[in-house]
């Protein structure tokens, strides 16, 4: 570096980088990404360690922890919060420079800074936007590639690594490659090059302790990112699947190219837009740096000179690293967003600068114009993204900001302390634009549930609207409720909300319940049961309905469904009444859209369209219908209830119930959500006419249950927080699925102890002879099968049958673990001659997810012998193949060797002539 301390131009775009930076921070950009990895650092400074964003199990959070140091000099702001990625980046541009000296020498390194200066704004935006790690991955990876290019420079001559030097940068490598996998799997962009480029220079470097004290500080730099995955069942390895987009190479490859890497390069501000630059202009980028990649690519293939030629050595490192950077996006799918792409930038710069360092030994006018044409054209968006050139977004942001600060100073004046918003992208910008003197939460799925929490413990909670004010009332309305209401610049502040008024439950003993055709009955609807239930069918607008006979008249004022599935309320909903005769009345219709508004702790809370109040004025009726004036299809309701004024019917009995509701809200907050829910069943049992125990249990039961994972995992909770009625649902729903024909011994051994446990002696007993029977086959085999299955025995009853008699066939498999692929299992019935057999083929019973291997299955099944079937004596044969491969599985010796045998030999059977 000692010839960039000397060099004027060095520090001059030095200073052009920071004056980049500085016009960024003049007006520093927020949005709710950018706003949570800020609330992050915040909470650092609080006792909070996160690992990861929150609510994610990927994506490192190390500028949350740098917001943490800038937060505690500065104080919490925008421009303390971009101070982080602003430094990061331009260590990054300083490590760009210093990988282009050591590979091409001092002009390189500072063509390379300026490549990297004058970038997309895309680019860009990452320079100067907290977005919890990408500005910082780049860094990581730069270190990386820069301690591999300081290998291939000195990798002989008088200017040699020594052994130890070798070492400490060995470490430094396997340190930032450390941290960079907790950042994010992209790290692969750099390590991959780089391991090539180590073992180019030196073929023997795994015998040597270098790559091994790497290996062990690439380890202590991932720490974080083992303990994540370890406690969490590999978590981020799955949410890795899930930015795959399902399209083949082709597809994949055309967005890339032709949609992705315009808007890296600066051709394009996003996807499906217009170029910055008018046509033929705008190609001047793409044609730079295709002919910048093709010449290093080029003069890569002279492999001999390689080892010999430091120089070529460092083209062909930083072609690789630009083919990896494509070809992960490519190979693996992630061609959702442009951001995958970010780790071909420094890549590029580094590339470019080669390029013009080439051409200028022949032409250095030519090299000049090349240089500038790309840069000023890729300045012409780079200047269009800046805030403080252009005069009417100047005007635009801070208008913006005045718009927030009258907000915050309404929220203040009123005394609103904590508010729900839909929108994740307002939500914690304003929190932390507000220092969090101002909690704004969505009122579920928010990714910091504790801003939720606060929000719901609130007595006085506001909601802030940008858009959907209308139906936001209407669902206010819906419940009987009322709100004051205040437009604030773009935002709309409701609060002060009412109480509805009071109702109470009608007693359900009487009702006579009849639905349109679906899945389920009327009578499930009132059962008190929540496992029960009844779903629409599909069909047009309206199709869908459920009419309720009270028994006689009573005067009503609303109704209240509940469901345990989520997102499967009405879309629109119609409560009409018996006017006389057969007409119906409407009293109350409203869009539910999903939501369900519910009066809780003295305002309206927003849950997932669980339990759904309908409120209308008092009117007396015997009958009221319910009509889906949506599509039918989408419906599911557990449980209906009827809501009336105090005094005018009898009422259920709900203080008890409202006790053990409030207990286990109690015992939730403090999270025992067994005990919770042990406290919300008690509460259907205790009123079951009561609808607060059936809504609160249906919310909580669906959240563990989405979090439980499989059915068993789901059962098992369920039996650990001592609900062996709902456990007992979870297994025989499991068993339902797999067919009667099929017996998992374990899994009838569960159902067994619960049946026990719940006094129902007659199926506890049923059950554990189906658990013995499936663990001890009459006829024992005990074949072993590609070393994934057992066909433990086989029975064929009866054994001597006739041409159209049916046979009834029992396999016992014992599961061993679970096959890479699907298998199927197949019995054939061998007679004399070649055509003279028949079988049974299907697919092979796969492991349950959740129970411990090996799982022991009975399966029976029925073969009917072909009317055209010869008398005589057939051999009985067995196996297991793969329908992906056609291959067959070998029989393995012991149940450890495999042989050469593909089928097992089991018998005989008798097909008698036709009397």
């Amino acid at each position: 570096m000692s010839a960039a301390w000397r060099d004027g131009r060095f520090w001059a775009l030095t200073l052009l980088f920071v004056l980049v930076l500085g016009l960024h921070l003049l007006t520093p950009r927020l949005d709710s990404d950018q706003a949570v990895t800020g609330l992050m650092g915040w909470h650092v400074l609080q006792g909070e360690f996160p690992i990861f964003f929150w609510a994610q199990h990927h994506a490192g959070v190390p500028e949350s922890y740098g917001a943490a140091v800038t937060f505690y000099l500065f104080g919490l702001s925008r421009v303390a919060l971009c101070l982080v990625p602003a430094l990061a980046a331009l260590g990054l541009v300083l490590l760009v420079y210093r990988t282009g000296a050591v590979l091409f020498g001092h002009g390189a390194g500072l063509l390379a800074m300026l490549f990297a200066t004058i970038v997309s704004p895309y680019v860009g935006a990452h320079y100067e936007r907290a977005r919890a790690y990408y500005v910082e991955h780049l860094l990581l990876g730069q270190v990386i590639l820069c301690g591999a290019a300081v290998w291939l420079a000195r990798a002989q001559g008088p200017r040699r690594l020594s052994a130890p030097a070798r070492e400490r940068l060995l470490v430094v490598m396997g340190l930032a490659g450390g941290v960079g996998l907790y950042c994010g799997f992209q790290i692969v962009d750099a390590l991959l090059p780089a391991t090539l480029a180590l073992l180019l220079v030196d073929p023997q470097l795994p015998l040597r302790r270098g790559p091994w004290l790497s290996l062990l500080a690439f380890l202590a730099g991932s720490t974080p990112f083992w303990i994540h995955n370890l406690t969490n069942d590999w978590a981020t390895f799955v949410v890795g699947e899930r930015f795959q987009a399902s399209l083949s190479a082709t597809e994949a490859g055309n967005h890339l190219f032709r949609q992705l890497l315009p808007v890296l390069l600066g051709v394009k501000p996003w996807v499906d837009t217009a170029p910055f630059a008018p046509w033929p202009l705008a190609l001047v980028i793409p044609a730079v740096v295709s002919a910048a990649v093709l010449l290093l690519a080029a003069r890569s293939l002279v492999v001999p000179r390689l080892r010999q030629d430091p120089e070529r050595a460092g083209e062909a490192f930083l072609t690789l690293a630009a083919v990896v950077a494509v070809g992960v996006v490519w190979y693996g799918r992630y061609v959702q967003v442009p951001r995958y792409l970010l780790p071909l930038s420094p890549v590029l710069a580094l590339i470019l600068a080669r390029f013009v360092q080439l051409v200028g030994r022949r032409s250095r006018p030519l090299a000049a114009t090349l240089a500038v044409a790309y840069l000023a054209v890729v300045a012409i968006g780079m200047a269009g993204d800046v805030t403080a050139l252009s005069p009417l977004r100047w005007a635009g942001y801070w208008a913006e900001r005045r718009d927030d600060e009258q907000l915050f100073q309404f929220l203040r004046q009123a005394g609103i302390t904590r508010a729900y918003s839909y929108d994740y992208w307002l939500a914690p910008r304003l929190t932390f634009d507000a220092g969090e003197a101002v909690v704004v939460a969505q009122p579920f799925g928010d990714r910091y549930p504790p801003y939720t929490q606060a929000v719901d413990d609130s007595p006085r909670p506001a909601y802030i609207l940008r858009t959907g004010i209308q139906r936001f009332r209407n669902w206010i309305e819906g419940i009987g409720s009322r709100a004051e209401r205040r437009p604030v610049g773009p935002y709309t502040v409701l609060w002060n909300f009412a109480p509805p008024p009071a109702a109470v439950s009608l007693p359900r003993a009487r009702w006579t319940v009849w639905t349109t055709p679906g899945h389920g009955e009327g009578g499930d609807l009132v059962d008190g049961r929540l496992q029960s239930g009844w779903a629409s069918a599909k069909g047009p607008d309206g199709s869908a309905a459920v009419l309720v006979d009270l028994g006689q008249p009573v005067t009503v004022s609303g109704v209240t469904l509940v469901t345990d599935r989520s997102q499967h309320g009405p879309d629109r909903l119609q409560v009409a009444v018996d006017s006389g005769g057969d007409a119906f009345e409407p009293v109350a219709t409203l869009e539910a859209n999903g939501f369900a508004i519910v009066w809780q702790n003295g305002a309206p809370r927003t849950t997932p369209g669980r339990t759904l109040t309908v409120r209308f004025a008092p009117v007396p009726t015997r009958r009221l219908r319910l009509v889906d004036l949506g599509p039918g299809g989408t419906w599911a309701v557990a449980e209906l209830f009827v809501l009336a004024p105090p005094g005018t019917a009898p009422a259920a009995a709900s203080e008890q119930v409202t006790a053990l509701v409030a207990e286990g809200r109690r015992l939730e907050r403090a999270g025992e959500l067994g005990p919770a829910l042990v406290h919300y069943r008690q509460a259907t049992r205790v009123g079951p006419d009561v609808p607060d125990g059936y809504a609160e249990f249906a919310r909580l039961g669906a959240d563990v249950g989405l979090r439980g994972g499989s059915p068993v995992e789901q059962a098992e909770w369920y039996t650990n927080a001592g609900l062996v009625e709902e456990a007992r649902e979870r297994y025989a729903s499991l068993a339902a699925s797999l067919g009667p024909e099929r017996v998992d011994a374990e899994l009838a051994r569960r159902r067994a102890n619960l049946a026990a446990r719940a006094g129902d002696r007659a199926e506890a007993t049923e059950f554990e002879a189906a658990a013995v029977e499936a663990a001890a086959p009459p006829e024992r085999v005990g074949a072993t099968l590609g070393g994934v299955v057992e066909l433990s025995g086989l029975t064929v009853r009866p054994a001597r049958a006739r041409p159209g008699e049916g046979l009834e066939v029992t396999y016992y498999w014992r599961l061993l673990r679970r096959p890479a692929e699907p298998l199927a299992a197949y019995l054939q019935f061998r007679g004399d001659g070649p055509r003279n057999r028949f079988g049974d083929d299907h697919a092979l019973p796969s492991p349950i997810a959740g129970l411990p291997h090996p799982q022991v299955v009975v399966e029976r099944r029925r073969i009917v012998v072909p009317a055209d079937a010869e008398p005589g004596h057939y051999r009985l044969v067995a196996g297991v193949w793969n329908p992906a491969t056609g291959g067959r599985l070998r029989r393995w010796w012991g149940g450890l060797v495999p042989t050469f045998d593909t089928a097992v030999e089991l018998g005989t059977l008798e097909v008698l002539a036709r009397p």
